[in-house]
């Protein structure tokens, strides 16, 4: 399937693009760089309400993908990129191979390690990560703290 993108830089390639065309062509891209879905200019802030078919973003074909009943991404995967919507997350970094603070939690307000956190297994090398220069530990807690018992 061909779509209008596909047609319109074959003729750009070609050198017989018209004037109209090239408009066209400059208008299909800018919604590509702005990240809007060039088949009816929505936006693709995470997917289509409902997935434009033809439309080559990656976003679309993902809502396609979704649409069709490939599974959601479980809590590890969401946790592995940081975007789980219950969690909050955090890094902590020091100097590569001289940091003694690497299990260390990140600190409150005060610069007191703050218990609340828990290490990030799913991000990184178990919760961490090694660099040219520094490494990372990766955190996480919930957003919403479970009210203390008395």
């Amino acid at each position: 399937m061909t779509t209008e993108l596909d047609h319109l830089l074959d003729r750009a390639t070609r050198n017989v693009l018209l004037v109209a065309e090239g408009e066209r062509l400059r208008e299909l891209v800018g919604h590509l760089a702005a990240g809007q879905c060039i088949d009816r200019g929505h936006i693709c802030e995470r997917h289509h309400v409902l997935p434009v078919d033809g439309c080559p973003y990656p976003k679309c074909k993902t809502a396609r993908e979704q649409a069709e009943g490939s599974p959601a991404e479980t809590d590890e995967e969401l946790h592995a990129r940081g975007a789980h919507p219950d969690w909050e997350y955090a890094t902590t970094e020091g100097p590569r191979k001289q940091w003694d603070d690497q299990n260390t939690p990140p600190a409150d307000t005060e610069g007191i390690p703050d218990p609340t956190w828990e290490r990030n297994t799913a991000m990184g090398r178990d919760g961490w990560e090694r660099w040219d220069y520094t490494e990372e530990s990766y955190w996480r807690r919930r957003k919403t703290q479970p009210p203390a018992t008395a």
